[in-house]
């Protein structure tokens, strides 16, 4: 979702479907994200559901190609992160605004 590793903002492991709906950690049901991004993304699970399940969807898709990302997934990364960009900056909601500050431009 374009934030960087580092020793404050380390991977965490996302459940896409969540354990108390069955789902279980495995890579097939997973994304590794940083602290950062797991928390912006369980922000936007509550304030715009469209836009959470928009990256869960995408994170299935990535899982199912079963192959390291190429151009066309980068693609898809990008503009989606481009639209969470758009809708926490015009959301007027702080927390947020916040958590777009510390993007990067493109996705890593």
């Amino acid at each position: 979702m374009g934030y960087k590793i580092s020793k404050i903002n380390f991977p965490s492991y996302h459940n896409i479907i969540e354990e108390r709906d069955g789902g279980e950690e495995t890579i097939e049901n997973g994304a590794i994200l940083t602290k950062r991004s797991h928390r912006l993304l369980h922000m936007l699970e509550y304030y715009n559901y469209e836009l959470y399940e928009k990256w869960q969807f995408l994170f299935i898709e990535i899982n199912n190609f079963r192959q390291p990302l190429n151009n066309y997934y980068y693609g898809k990364i990008a503009e989606l992160k481009n639209e969470t960009l758009a809708f926490c900056v015009s959301s007027n909601n702080p927390k947020l605004y916040d958590s777009t500050l510390l993007l990067h431009s493109r996705p890593r």
